[in-house]
């Protein structure tokens, strides 16, 4: 499909309630300052063609069913000719190639991208170039695949992190957030915290060569 997903810059949420509505905020803010901003929400409320979405000088649109038919069959062919010998790919794989293809044919600037589920396994995180890593809350849920605590569920949700990639979240001293900020640790990724929490997370969550920002 040649990248396109590194045609964008990408904004990725992950968590168990939220989501949508900070990728709501975040498109929004995104399109006032004048950018064309591509958004993959999951589950769809408003019809199929709801998960891909472009917004352009204020106004929102969907994905055309003609657009779907199209790209789903590239991607049908190429994944005929090419993963003969691998399994099939999944369904949400398969959208989210999608919602690139569209995204690039767009000239989005921007794509603010929902994990499906949890954050490490996620197709979504097949996407390695990201402006930011954004978590709204953690709780218990898919507790079969993403793990029987809310500590073990933030840790596969920190999956979708990459070194040197800013992240911002809340409640970061308390589980399950600190299992967050411990993965942030290993990547020394860059943090985006609330002034008043200076003093604490110079002593708690990172390390003296890791670089700090404020909130205002």
């Amino acid at each position: 499909l040649g990248n396109p997903e590194k045609t964008v810059k990408n904004i990725h949420i992950a968590g168990t309630n939220g989501k949508g509505s900070v990728s709501t905020f975040i498109a929004y803010i995104l399109n006032e300052m004048g950018y064309t901003v591509g958004r993959y929400v999951s589950p769809a409320v408003d019809g199929y063609t709801e998960r891909v979405q472009k917004l352009v000088n204020d106004e929102k649109s969907y994905i055309s069913k003609e657009e779907v038919a199209e790209y789903i069959s590239r991607i049908r062919c190429i994944s005929e000719e090419n993963m003969k010998d691998l399994r099939q790919l999944t369904q949400f794989e398969i959208e989210t190639a999608m919602a690139y293809m569209a995204f690039e044919r767009w000239k989005c600037d921007y794509v603010v991208l929902e994990c499906g589920l949890g954050g490490s396994e996620d197709a979504t995180n097949a996407v390695d170039n990201k402006d930011m890593c954004v978590f709204t809350s953690i709780s218990k849920d898919h507790t079969a695949i993403l793990g029987n605590t809310e500590a073990e569920i933030a840790y596969n949700k920190a999956g979708i992190m990459r070194n040197g990639v800013k992240w911002i979240s809340t409640n970061i001293f308390q589980l399950p957030f600190s299992k967050i900020g411990m993965s942030a640790f290993r990547l020394c990724m860059e943090l985006l915290y609330e002034h008043k929490d200076i003093e604490k997370m110079q002593g708690v969550l990172m390390p003296g060569d890791c670089e700090y920002s404020k909130i205002r």
